[in-house]
């Protein structure tokens, strides 16, 4: 046998590891997909609302220095207040915290 297939072979000395490192595997993906994921969302949902919705939908630059209505200094992206409003609320809609 070679290389890795030795590893993963069944009914070997090593078949217990090829399983945990399936296991720890199986393990982080779900981790980051329930628990990881999340809370990035939930932290960038308080983000955007604590800056009022003022973030470039585009490229995450801070808009709040600049007019209601204008043009991303970043990314060039077009934007008007209430655009930024109902995209980010949209988005954003099951990652905010209730109460």
């Amino acid at each position: 046998m070679s290389g890795a297939s030795y590893f993963l072979a069944k009914g070997t000395k090593y078949e217990w590891a090829s399983l945990l490192a399936g296991f720890c595997g199986s393990s982080a993906v779900l981790y980051d997909y329930f628990v990881s994921r999340p809370r990035r969302f939930r932290r960038l949902a308080d983000e955007v609302i604590a800056k009022r919705f003022k973030v470039c939908p585009r490229c995450m630059y801070d808009l709040q220095g600049s007019p209601d209505d204008g043009v991303c200094p970043e990314c060039g992206t077009g934007y008007t207040l209430k655009s930024l409003e109902t995209d980010w609320s949209r988005h954003l809609a099951p990652w905010v915290r209730h109460g």
